[in-house]
């Protein structure tokens, strides 16, 4: 009996626990390949989730930087409404009639100096006649009104310029400046300083039909 017995353990038995050990062994280290492929596809998913979310960041940067530079272009073209200190100029026609139109009247070369000396003392926006004025604007006499980008004014007339405010007022008073200049030919005009002034968008298209882009 204890023959038999040992005899058995001795052959089936023996090569089912060996086949046991096989399967087992052969499983434990699929298992143990997946794993560590599971940990490898991870790790690369996890730096991959790294480098898109710092490709992320970076664009949002970029475009964040693209934005504001955009709005500076649409402050600086008069492409949108502003807001900001600054002084208020009015020119008056003069009303003596003993002299000539050429006289009493305020011309464009006037509205102009003060416009240029504006922007000399550092102004960064401008209005006339709550016309916005850009780089394209013009102004010119039409009889006894005055055309600013299309649209025809008569005196008074009102300047608005935002900047430092005590800078441009200085600017426009000192000795020799533009209001000396005027009030010295006849003309009289007011400067309030202003802690708040709103400038409209120049509504006005632009339009370029010989100017393009420069290429390399």
């Amino acid at each position: 009996m204890e023959r038999l017995l040992r005899a058995k353990w001795t052959g089936n038995n023996i090569a089912i626990a060996l086949i046991c050990f096989i399967v087992g062994f052969t499983f434990t280290m699929q298992i143990k390949s997946v794993m560590e492929n599971s940990k490898k596809d991870y790790s690369t998913s996890q730096e991959r989730i790294d480098s898109l979310t710092t490709q992320l960041s970076e664009s949002q940067k970029e475009n964040e930087g693209l934005i504001k530079e955009l709005g500076d272009y649409r402050l600086t073209a008069g492409a949108t409404d502003v807001t900001g200190e600054g002084i208020e100029i009015t020119l008056y026609d003069l009303t003596d009639a003993s002299l000539s139109p050429e006289e009493t009247l305020v011309h464009q070369q006037d509205i102009l100096m003060v416009v240029n000396e504006l922007r000399n003392a550092g102004a960064e926006a401008i209005s006339v006649n709550d016309i916005r004025f850009t780089a394209t604007s013009y102004v010119r006499c039409v009889g006894s009104v005055i055309d600013v980008d299309g649209t025809r004014f008569s005196a008074p007339y009102t300047i608005k310029a935002i900047g430092g405010k005590n800078n441009l007022e200085k600017a426009m008073k000192q000795p020799g400046g533009i209001v000396a200049f005027l009030t010295a030919d006849g003309k009289r005009i007011d400067i309030a300083k202003k802690d708040n002034l709103e400038l409209p968008m120049n509504k006005k298209p632009l339009v370029f039909n010989y100017m393009k882009e420069a290429t390399k």
